[in-house]
């Protein structure tokens, strides 16, 4: 069973044969290149659950939240979003856990609207269908095709983001995709922006049960497929010293989703994510 393929990409996001040396390293970030975070709030949620694991208890101190408070402005609403201040924008005092709760629902609203985030996704959707479904003979040249308007693929609409600071807590515990009883024909891509190795990559084992654990060791320009959904996963404590950020998608080929319609593809069955159809031209 193939547990492990990396995909290696040139800079024009082509599949290649061989890796190419990267001339400049993308620069690996530490908890003092973060320090300048702590007075605002990171726009990506992620970057700021990582802050919090690695103790940086950054939900005790005043926080701005302008795009949120700009938005209340420009619709003409003197009402600002949930926990903030009206005239300030800074998070209101009380109850922590409403402080907490209230602070992460407008950081969410914040990202999910940014330009940032949907410039995101566009290049995302775009190098899923560049490149991944090519990779799995899926591209839209492939010679072996399927029936006009049968499924394709599905791919994970969003990407999940992962960012893991250097400290003492584990981000993943221990796992498989199935344990959420997401859906068996997921194939799970796993691409880093930083280097990773040891303790800050991702442990993976090499077969379902097997338990032999191993860091995947990458550099930036690859992306490495296994099989989530059954071998086991999870993260160590980051003790090299640098912050991981890494994106992971799942795509499901057509051909394992026995023959169903788009409509009822993952009808009944619970997935922790939504999924984009590419249907056969």
């Amino acid at each position: 069973m193939l547990h492990e393929e990396n995909i290696n990409l040139d800079r024009n996001h082509n599949p290649t044969p061989t890796p190419t040396p990267n001339p400049t390293p993308n620069p690996n970030l530490t908890l003092q290149d973060l320090a300048s975070m702590a007075d605002d709030l990171p726009l990506c949620p992620s970057v700021y659950r990582a802050m919090l694991l690695a103790g940086m208890n950054t939900i005790d101190k005043p926080h701005r939240a302008p795009v949120a408070v700009a938005s209340a402005a420009s619709t003409g609403s003197t009402k600002a979003p949930d926990g903030l201040d009206p005239s300030t924008g800074e998070a209101l005092p009380p109850n922590k856990k409403r402080k907490k709760r209230d602070l992460t629902k407008d950081m969410n609203r914040r990202w999910a609207y940014s330009d940032e985030y949907n410039d995101l996704k566009k290049l995302y959707r775009e190098f899923v269908e560049a490149v991944i479904l090519p990779h799995l003979g899926l591209g839209p040249d492939t010679t072996k095709r399927g029936a006009k308007g049968s499924i394709r693929a599905m791919y994970q609409t969003e990407p999940a983001i992962r960012v893991q600071l250097p400290g003492d807590h584990p981000s993943i515990k221990l796992h498989c995709d199935a344990d959420y009883l997401n859906k068996e024909g997921e194939l799970n891509f796993w691409l880093p922006v930083t280097s990773v190795h040891s303790s800050n990559s991702l442990q993976v084992e090499s077969y379902p049960g097997k338990g032999d654990y191993v860091p995947f060791v990458m550099d930036t320009g690859e992306v490495v497929r296994f099989w989530g959904n059954r071998c086991r996963h999870y993260t160590k404590a980051n003790e090299t010293g640098v912050t991981r950020v890494s994106f992971d998608f799942r795509v499901i080929p057509g051909g394992l989703l026995d023959g169903l319609d788009s409509a009822n593809a993952l009808k009944g069955v619970k997935t922790n994510y939504s999924y984009k159809t590419v249907l056969w031209d």
